[in-house]
């Protein structure tokens, strides 16, 4: 059975399992992971009629990630990397490498998830 790869195609790291040992044709790791982190930026929003979806000031500022250096407009995570370990590296762009608080939000959400990732910021 095709496993079609998109936004709400996310799975944890053992659900990934689970269903690649039963001939799933899954997305690659990377994609799943890619999906996620971008999932865990899109929680940070809200539908906005005038622009369908603005930052929850409230979400972001719960978050500890409000007043972080970042392109609320534009900050996506565009590639993952699989190191020989077996962990990944999310390069998230349009998001300043001092965000230190949204770089921890991203990786604490991929670890509960059961990924182990570390996010790289850039602008």
């Amino acid at each position: 059975m095709k496993v079609r790869a998109g936004i709400y195609d996310t799975l944890t790291r053992e659900d990934y399992k689970g269903l690649r040992g039963h001939g799933f044709d899954l997305p690659s790791e990377e994609w799943v992971v890619k999906n996620l982190v971008n999932l865990a930026i899109l929680l940070l929003y809200r539908l906005d009629p005038g622009t369908v979806i603005k930052l929850d000031e409230r979400r972001a500022k719960e978050a500890g990630v409000f007043d972080e250096p970042v392109n609320w407009g534009d900050v996506s995570c565009r590639r993952v990397r699989k190191r020989k370990d077996g962990t990944f590296v999310a390069y998230v762009e349009e998001a300043s490498p001092e965000a230190e608080n949204f770089q921890e939000y991203l990786e604490s959400w991929l670890k509960k998830w059961g990924w182990e990732v570390s996010v790289r910021l850039s602008w």
